[in-house]
């Protein structure tokens, strides 16, 4: 059995949407950049959209995943964050949601609108993450076999301290890291 190979693709919530040709890299005017290749300009970018009296706010965050070798079935998909010590609790928050609807949750950051978590910090009992026609697995590799978006919020409190975290940043701020698990036959 050969173990699947997966991409993670960023797009743009503000561009239209990439429906059709989720699956292919650069095949939408949304389409930003693949991530995780290893280069320092394919990790993911938080910029600041709103500053707040007490916090700042950031762009909201649009990934699918998908699998990129055929012959493979991936499920039981959990996306979580295994280490985050560089968001301190009680200074920021950071929430997921997912839908296979493109914009479900551009601006979620206040509306308390529907599935909307706080990201896990350890792996998940359950699968938390699906086909984008909720179904469980993902069986192709074509646009109906990329997983629902998963839209990411990230806020900051006024004492959060500034600069680059995770992969590349400061280790003295700590370390953010991003996982999907997955099964497959």
């Amino acid at each position: 059995m050969t173990v699947p190979s997966i991409a993670v693709y960023e797009f743009d919530i503000t561009e239209s949407s990439p429906e059709f040709v989720r699956h292919i890299p650069g095949g939408s005017p949304s389409y930003v950049k693949t991530l995780g290749s290893g280069s320092l300009s394919d990790y993911l970018y938080f910029d600041t959209k709103a500053t707040k009296p007490g916090y700042s706010s950031y762009e909201t965050k649009v990934l699918v995943f998908r699998v990129t070798t055929t012959g493979n079935t991936v499920f039981n998909m959990r996306f979580y964050s295994p280490d985050a010590s560089a968001l301190t609790p009680g200074s920021s928050y950071y929430q997921y949601g997912v839908s296979g609807v493109w914009g479900a949750f551009e601006r979620f950051a206040n509306s308390g609108s529907i599935n909307m978590n706080e990201v896990p910090t350890s792996l998940p009992s359950s699968q938390n993450l699906f086909r984008q026609n909720s179904s469980t697995s993902i069986t192709g590799i074509l646009d109906t076999d990329v997983s629902q978006y998963l839209y990411l919020n990230l806020c900051l409190d006024d004492t959060f301290p500034g600069g680059r975290f995770g992969s590349g940043g400061s280790s003295s701020y700590g370390v953010w890291q991003h996982r999907v698990t997955y099964d497959y036959t």
